[in-house]
């Protein structure tokens, strides 16, 4: 087993310090370990730290994972594909660690029935801890509708966990209705 190179980091509040460089570079949830996985790499193929730190500023993400689109308003606007109850967890808690003191508006798309039926107390456990949240209409991808599974469910399911969605309807509708709420 080798012995790899790894700067010395610690994370504080989304961001990732790396001590001996002395600067810092943004990293939000699990990216913090694929950094730390990238920074053994390359100090094991002789990358100086400045080159791994100059690496990590550059990285703008990946499309769709806590992707920053830009402000509105002062509304910092972040996509997120985030499908499954765990996911929208950590989402929401690098959104909180990212912002901190802001107000998190949600909006949530259920994808696939079946995804919906088996999750929508979870959903609605995980949506809640949102401070506004917007739910949509299922986007059912390649699957049919199931009896009696709608967005409805995910609706009932944030209620009996404490708090209702400010808005439900339509996606083509989402965009007004949250520009409507945010200011």
């Amino acid at each position: 087993m080798a012995t790899l190179p790894v700067p010395s980091t610690c994370l504080r509040g989304g961001d990732t310090t790396m001590r001996q460089a002395e600067r810092r570079a943004r990293t939000i949830g699990a990216l913090l370990d694929a950094a730390e996985g990238s920074f053994a790499r390359s100090g094991y193929e002789g990358a100086s730290l400045d080159a791994m730190r100059a690496g990590l500023e550059a990285f703008e993400g990946v499309e769709r994972r806590f992707q920053r689109l830009g402000s509105v308003r002062g509304v910092q606007v972040v996509d997120d594909y985030a499908h499954h109850p765990t996911e929208i967890l950590a989402t929401l808690e690098a959104a909180r660690a990212a912002f901190p003191g802001r107000r998190l508006l949600v909006a949530f798309q259920p994808h696939l029935y079946s995804r919906t039926r088996d999750f929508a107390e979870a959903f609605g456990r995980a949506l809640v801890r949102a401070d506004v949240a917007f739910l949509t209409e299922i986007y059912p991808a390649r699957e049919q509708p199931l009896a009696g599974v709608t967005a409805g469910l995910v609706e009932d399911a944030m209620s009996r966990a404490g708090r209702r969605p400010v808005w439900r309807g339509e996606r083509g509708l989402l965009a007004a209705a949250i520009a409507e709420r945010a200011a």
